[in-house]
């Protein structure tokens, strides 16, 4: 017969074991669910974070659009800035749909290279 120290010993264990169970299955649940948004979410933070540093990208075609197209500068600058941002996302679409190709690609490359260094 246990004691009475030695019975809520062992309930405090039980409910230690039922807790971490119970945070982990929550904490998956959370991921699942919260998952693609807080993947987004960090894509967009780790964008801005490399725009800063690279204010060239941003700076060099707005001065493109200005100069090469003056016709579009004399519409206005938000017109410009229309008009390159849907080139933008033309070229962002396309690189989105061949992006699994220069990957499989450059893998291949990659594997023929380790093959010719491989004695």
């Amino acid at each position: 017969m246990l004691s009475r120290d030695d019975e809520l010993q062992l309930k405090k264990r039980l409910l230690r074991v039922r807790s971490e169970r119970l945070r982990e299955a929550l904490g998956e649940q959370f991921m699942h669910r919260a998952g693609p948004s807080l993947g987004v979410l960090e894509r967009i933070v780790t964008t801005a974070q490399w725009l800063r540093h690279h204010p060239a990208w941003v700076i060099g075609p707005l001065a493109a659009a200005l100069i090469w197209r003056r016709k579009a500068a004399k519409r206005g600058l938000v017109a410009a800035l229309s008009l390159w941002a849907s080139r933008g996302m033309w070229a962002w679409h396309t690189w989105q749909r061949i992006q699994p190709v220069v990957g499989m690609v450059r893998a291949m490359q990659l594997s023929q290279q380790d093959a010719h260094r491989r004695p």
